[in-house]
């Protein structure tokens, strides 16, 4: 199932990827990804499991996304939003949009 309508080179970022496997299930059908969390040590083992050209990882602050705004077509959160506090939540995804 396609749950995204994106094109074959969209470019997605994975908010919170942790050890990567949404980004992994995005690379698989040709996006274009970079999954991003404030932990080393779980993107230490996304990095090592990547089999993918296409998906990149690196530590970046959800509340404050280096990224150009508009720079990529979609933006994914898995399972991060139900272990912050309600102010970070909100500025997270404020912060992807």
């Amino acid at each position: 199932m396609n749950i995204t309508n994106a094109k074959e080179s969209s470019k997605i970022l994975d908010v919170a990827t942790g050890t990567g496997q949404q980004a992994f299930a995005f690379a698989k059908k040709s996006y274009k990804v970079i999954g991003i969390d404030l932990s080393e040590a779980m993107l230490n083992v996304a990095k090592k499991k990547n089999k993918y050209i296409n998906a990149k990882f690196e530590v970046a602050d959800a509340t404050n996304l280096p990224f150009e705004n508009n720079c990529f077509d979609i933006s994914s959160i898995s399972f991060a939003l139900h272990d912050m506090p309600l102010s970070i939540r909100e500025k997270v995804l404020k912060e992807m949009v």
